[in-house]
């Protein structure tokens, strides 16, 4: 008895530092066949195993959401993750979900018209319509 609870130990400990289930499971000198023996006759052992992994998952999700914040804070995420990071930790005031009702009727007179713009061309025009504007008010 006392070689299987200390076995027991250093699975769960294991599992509690981040180690996958078979890794722990060989640390403590197991076989996995042993382990699911065990598991199947002690049911708080499969809840114990369980909460162990949950911990650590809890952890690793932390870790991880740490050091996405410190790049955020750095200034070296892109746009789309502070997008991302918004929408799911204040979702209550950052939404991605749009609704658009419609009730399937069309009205008017049946043409639709879509205008397609180059943007890249309107740029050109916009920035050589300042060049000249900016060379009228030197040459004053």
């Amino acid at each position: 008895m006392y070689k299987k609870s200390r076995k027991i130990k250093i699975v769960i400990s294991n599992l509690k530092e981040g180690r996958l289930l078979n890794h722990a499971i060989e640390s403590a000198g197991m076989s996995r066949a042993q382990w699911w023996q065990w598991e199947k006759k002690l049911p708080r052992l499969k809840a114990l195993r369980i909460r162990a992994q949950e911990l650590c998952d809890d952890k690793r999700t932390r870790m991880v959401e740490d050091a996405f914040l410190k790049t955020m804070i750095k200034g070296k995420a892109s746009p789309a993750s502070y997008i991302f990071y918004l929408c799911n930790r204040a979702s209550d005031r950052w939404k991605n979900d749009y609704k658009i009702e419609h009730s399937g009727e069309i009205k008017g007179d049946g043409k639709i018209i879509i205008n397609i713009v180059d943007l890249k061309k309107e740029i050109e025009k916009k920035v050589n319509n300042s060049n000249r504007v900016n060379d009228l008010l030197l040459n004053d």
